[in-house]
């Protein structure tokens, strides 16, 4: 997986392996942060997070 924009842009992270989690995919991601639109300063919380995609983004974001 990688991420997708924002200070940490286009760096890899290998999500756990197991059954139980399934990272979201890139073009899912990019639509919700398109709709979030600017997070800077936000708290962001990735409950239940599984691979931990949303929160590096988020971070990545500025939130």
């Amino acid at each position: 997986m990688r991420i997708i924009s924002g200070k940490l842009g286009s760096r890899q992270f290998i999500a756990p392996k197991g059954f139980a989690t399934h990272p979201m995919g890139d073009r899912v991601r990019t639509a919700l942060f398109n709709t979030l639109g600017d997070i800077v300063g936000l708290t962001v919380l990735d409950a239940f997070g599984g691979s931990g995609a949303i929160s590096f983004e988020a971070i990545s974001r500025g939130a």
